[in-house]
């Protein structure tokens, strides 16, 4: 267990308390401690503490060769003669009467991150034969600091021997070393170094240097990168098995599975700005819901951009620039990219795609042919983009205030068209879940705007009381053109639509990279940063909290501590709760709350008044 604790009161406190000590018969020593120590707000209550007696401390002094024969008072006048000469420094009297060593325990400030018990079983096992010195007779004299790792170097006032306390212990092969955890922490809370010396400096603690974070990084990568790859492999065996299971299989026996495939740039675009240095896409089994493929291009690299920039060469490092290409083909080349890996690394045949047709993907898949002339992959739409877009298309013509003819369109059927938005991609949205026949579709606008001529009658029960019959007067102004046009390019995808299929899974994986990215609002994009954290969000998706637990075997093949197992099955427990009660309280019996009409998309009066 680490604990935060304030060095310098804490040495203090220890150096300076009366402690009992005692043998039993085996010649165990005990230490007893009857108070508590206080680490700034913390208090730590110590209650009798047994350890074993450790090999005795070989006298190295001329002196203590007999030392079995000392007297307490040959003892007392060692110390007061030749040890206090040579070790103890200037003792100042303090106006509480109590005392301060004035010598290099000054320098040590601030807070460190320890291993709480491993210093107490440490300072426990500080015996010196002969004089039988305890850690109350050492003083300190320095620390040696190594990133978030610090060595304390202690002296004895009466024997000289020399003493030394970690922070924690460097042999331990069951937790993540501290330099490589707090680098893991900061990666998986989406920060950066950055963050790390800012919330170091608000503990006032001393801080990993750039070049020991960059390093650590490295090993972050590594380790995080191979968990990543493993879930993978695990998931695309699963998709496989299934796809057998259902009979979905090749002449050759190959599986063949439904993918849902996506991608991200590292920063946002507005519309305006496609040039970011990095994207990511994924390929997730539509079956199992697991990140089967991911890739990275980035097309930045500042240890050649520096080099390049003093017309020298890059010296020796691990450089991640992959693509010379426009940004706005990077997510088509990943996706391809895993389809051709698609048989070597799983043995497994794409044979659907759902994407949201934002990109060139099935123009360049049909160019590569990842499968063989004979196997053309097949693209199914997004059912939530399909109808984003045609409701988008639609609240285009409630904003233009002229038709074709340049001729004015009343305010009033531009409001009509507003507020029956929702009722025309429910229209679909019904047709696709319960008929799923194209004639429904079809006549969706005819039926929304009053006009139930071919509407059936397991649909529609005809023109109810006070309704009117708006296509004419739309027909008249020519919006009921622009209404077909967008209801035509809905139904062009009509078989995406009866598939009912979206590519939630995708936009899930992207939202979890946004976290560990800073929301798109930082650049990791100059080094191994950027695809680190696409790493870990796949981590993240295959395996939720239990991550954590799989990053510590990774490293050190042993579970996690206490309270990262507290964490997981916290987190664990939230996941079970929210499913428990989404299943008690489905869509259908929820308590419904009256829709908002949609009289208006953009900001109300109160919005930039002057």
């Amino acid at each position: 267990m680490f604990i935060l604790w304030s060095n310098r009161s804490m040495f203090n406190l220890l150096l300076k308390s009366d402690k009992d000590h005692s043998c039993d018969d085996q010649g165990n020593a005990h230490l007893s401690v009857s108070e508590n120590i206080l680490t700034d707000n913390n208090t730590i209550e110590l209650t009798t503490i047994s350890r074993t007696n450790t090999n005795d401390v070989e006298f190295i002094n001329a002196e203590s060769l007999y030392h079995d024969n000392f007297t307490s008072q040959t003892k007392s006048f060692f110390a007061s003669t030749l040890f206090n000469t040579k070790l103890l420094t200037e003792v100042v009297e303090q106006e509480n009467n109590s005392t301060e060593v004035n010598n290099a325990f000054d320098s040590l400030n601030g807070r460190r991150l320890v291993n709480i018990r491993y210093i107490f079983e440490s300072i426990q096992s500080i015996k010196h034969q002969g004089f039988d010195c305890t850690f109350h007779d050492l003083e300190f004299t320095k620390e040696k600091r190594k990133g978030f790792f610090s060595t304390f170097c202690f002296t004895c006032k009466l024997c000289g021997l020399k003493e030394t306390i970690n922070s924690e212990d460097p042999s331990d092969n069951i937790n993540i070393n501290t330099n490589v955890a707090v680098v893991s922490a900061v990666v998986n809370t989406g920060q950066g170094y950055g963050q790390l010396e800012e919330f170091a400096a608000t503990l006032n603690m001393p801080v990993i240097s750039n070049r020991m974070y960059q390093g650590m990084h490295s090993k972050v990568f590594h380790y995080t990168h191979k968990i990543a790859l493993d879930g993978m492999l695990l998931a695309g065996k699963e998709e496989g098995r299934l796809a057998v299971e259902r009979g979905d299989v090749d002449q050759d026996g190959r599986p063949k599975i439904a993918v849902v495939a996506d991608g991200a740039w590292s920063k946002r675009s507005y519309r305006t700005n496609y040039n970011a240095l990095s994207a990511v896409a994924c390929i997730i089994g539509a079956v199992t819901k697991k990140v089967i493929f991911f890739g990275v291009r980035n097309k930045f690299c500042c240890v050649c951009f520096s080099a390049k920039k003093l017309d020298k060469e890059p010296g020796p490092h691990h450089c991640f620039l992959n693509w010379d290409g426009p940004s706005t083909a990077m997510e088509a080349d990943i996706i391809v990219d895993g389809f051709k890996h698609g048989l070597e690394m799983h043995n497994l045949i794409y044979s659907q795609l759902i994407g949201d047709g934002d990109s060139s993907v099935m123009k360049r898949l049909r160019i590569a042919k990842p499968y063989e002339p004979n196997c053309i992959v097949q693209k199914v739409e997004c059912t939530n983009h399909l109808l984003r877009n045609y409701i988008n298309r639609l609240r285009d013509l409630t904003s233009k205030r002229k038709n074709s003819k340049d001729e004015p369109i009343p305010g009033y059927l531009r409001k009509i068209i507003q507020t029956r938005l929702l009722r025309l991609r429910y229209v679909v949205t019904e047709a696709v879940k319960y008929n799923r026949q194209l004639q429904n579709l079809v006549n969706g606008p005819n039926h929304v705007f009053g006009d139930h001529t071919n509407c059936r009658q397991y649909f529609c029960q005809g023109t109810k009381e006070g309704e009117d019959n708006l296509v004419d007067e739309l027909k008249r102004f020519e919006l009921w053109d622009d209404i077909i046009r967008a209801r035509n390019l809905l139904t062009y995808h009509t078989e995406s639509l009866m598939y009912n299929f979206n590519n939630n899974a995708a936009e899930l994986y992207n939202s979890i990279l946004a976290k560990f990215i800073g929301g798109k609002r930082i650049n990791f994009s100059h080094k191994g940063s950027y695809e680190l954290r696409c790493n870990a969000a796949v981590t993240t998706y295959n395996e939720g909290a239990n991550r954590l637990s799989s990053f510590n075997k990774q490293i050190t093949d042993k579970s996690p501590g206490m309270y990262t197992k507290q964490y997981i099955k916290k987190i664990a427990k939230r996941i079970e709760n929210h499913s428990r009660r989404r299943c008690l309280f489905k869509t259908s019996e929820r308590t419904k709350t009256a829709a908002k009409p949609l009289t208006n998309t953009g900001p109300d009066e109160n919005y930039g008044n002057v």
